[in-house]
């Protein structure tokens, strides 16, 4: 379960790179 949350991190970094 580890990884579903790096890729939940991944989007959520993603998200505020675009939010920039």
């Amino acid at each position: 379960r580890d990884i579903v949350r790096g890729v939940e991190g991944i989007i959520a970094m993603s998200l505020k790179q675009m939010e920039i």
